[in-house]
């Protein structure tokens, strides 16, 4: 049967993607967004045979026909054909940069860094929690492993043997418990390894999806599945039934929820203290979402308030208003501002900031933005205590950098994206080491 191939760009990470004609979604093997197709039509099309590909790509257009429906009609959109031309020439220079070592050596040893944020775990009794997380092999078969890496130089301490294809691994959750490594992956399974080594520990079947994993003291993690069930696990991967948990991500527009967020991790609570990273943040970090003003501050529109696990200091994060939507930050004690400051060090007006890109140390608050005129992407710091700024830098960015999250460990400050995990200075923003050598 002929294969009918079409060629679109990821929504989000702007990666070309190669699909069969008839699906309505696809899901990016990159970034893990999910894309709606349009509905193609005959009009402005023409035939035309694909080129021979090389073994590997042939290899991977097979697998294709077997899971996605094909029709025999193998056209391709005039818009397409350069496009699908450029990428056959891509994939022959790939293979050839491959077999020949890659650009400026390491072959099919370059790899990237495949997780949205960095699980940290101090492996060594040094007082810096050290990064862990996936890493990805693009030219050798697409693989992913595990990996740890020292918090202070960017060095390798270990590496896992294969998990499987990014495709197979890219939506799994990673948490840190003690000195565990939990994985949950989309089987309803969840497997603990151990941090210092990578070994495996032990392995569970749940029986769902993991939704959500909070913290329980040092040793034991509390689970929220898809199904709405709650089970505390402890350092054996013992099992038993625990209490539903407050979710300050889906429960913000309860009565209680703020006076919830402002105890939670401070004192003995039944609100979720997430371990993994999740979509309003790094983990360990309490974040909820402003409904009803709670707090209000002059000139600024609050979105999110976000604490550090275990630290009674609130920055509330929002935007300018009346006026452009200047990123702003703000911190409340006692429901009010004792200061506030803009986000942007320049060109505030043409700026943008992602809530989640948005993190706290002990001392210092962190955020990464945007700016359109000229385009950079900005590292910015501030004091906690008087909201004075510390330091603001340019951050270079290669094609199709994706931020994905910030954390603190110890003197670091780490910058997770799609390809690299870079890592800062928390003092002046100086370049400290980059994880990912693709």
């Amino acid at each position: 049967m002929a294969y009918r191939a079409v060629i679109i760009r990821c929504t989000n990470c702007n990666a070309v993607l190669e699909i069969a004609s008839t699906v309505s979604s696809v899901t990016c093997s990159y970034c893990g967004v999910v894309s709606r197709i349009q509905a193609k039509t005959a009009m402005f099309e023409v035939p035309k045979t694909l080129p021979q590909a090389p073994q590997a790509r042939l290899e991977q257009l097979q697998r294709l026909q077997h899971l996605m429906p094909v029709r025999p009609a193998a056209t391709v959109k005039w818009p397409l054909f350069v496009t699908l031309a450029m990428l056959v020439g891509g994939v022959g220079m790939s293979l050839m940069i491959a077999k020949r070592g890659g650009l400026g050596g390491g072959g099919k040893d370059r790899s990237m860094w495949a997780s949205r944020s960095p699980i940290l775990i101090d492996l060594d009794g040094d007082g810096t929690r050290d990064a862990i997380g996936l890493v990805r092999y693009v030219l050798d078969e697409d693989r992913c492993h595990l990996a740890a890496f020292d918090g202070k130089t960017g060095e390798q301490r270990w590496q896992s043997e294969s998990l499987g294809s990014y495709t197979a691994m890219s939506q799994v959750k990673l948490a840190g418990v003690g000195s565990q490594i939990l994985m949950a992956l989309d089987d309803g399974s969840l497997t603990a390894r151990d941090a210092k080594t990578g070994a495996q520990a032990w392995k569970v079947a749940l029986g769902e999806k993991v939704d959500i994993m909070c913290a329980d003291g040092d040793q034991a993690v509390i689970v929220g599945t898809a199904d709405e069930r709650w089970v505390r696990l402890d350092h054996t991967g013992a099992q038993q039934p625990a209490s539903k948990l407050f979710r300050l991500d889906r429960d913000y527009t309860n009565d209680k929820a703020y006076e919830m967020f402002e105890r939670a991790g401070v004192e003995q609570s039944d609100v979720c203290v997430p371990i993994s990273h999740t979509f309003d943040g790094p983990s360990h970090h309490l974040s909820m979402r402003n409904w009803i003003d709670k707090v209000k501050v002059t000139n600024m529109k609050i979105e999110r308030y976000v604490r550090r696990a275990g630290s009674p200091d609130t920055i509330a994060v929002g935007y300018k208003t009346p006026g452009t939507a200047v990123p702003m930050l703000a911190k409340v004690e006692d429901g009010k501002a004792t200061w506030t400051t803009e986000i942007p060090a320049q060109d505030p007006l043409v700026s943008r900031f992602e809530e989640k890109l948005f993190a706290m140390s002990a001392d210092a608050a962190f955020a990464l933005y945007t700016t359109s005129n000229p385009a950079a992407t900005r590292l910015t710091a501030f004091s906690i205590a008087t909201g004075k700024r510390l330091w603001d830098r340019a951050i270079p960015t290669p094609t199709g950098f994706v931020p994905e999250s910030l954390s603190i460990t110890g003197d670091v400050v780490m910058l997770a994206s799609w390809q690299y995990l870079y890592a800062y200075s928390v003092v002046d923003g100086r370049d400290r080491f980059r994880v990912g050598s693709f």
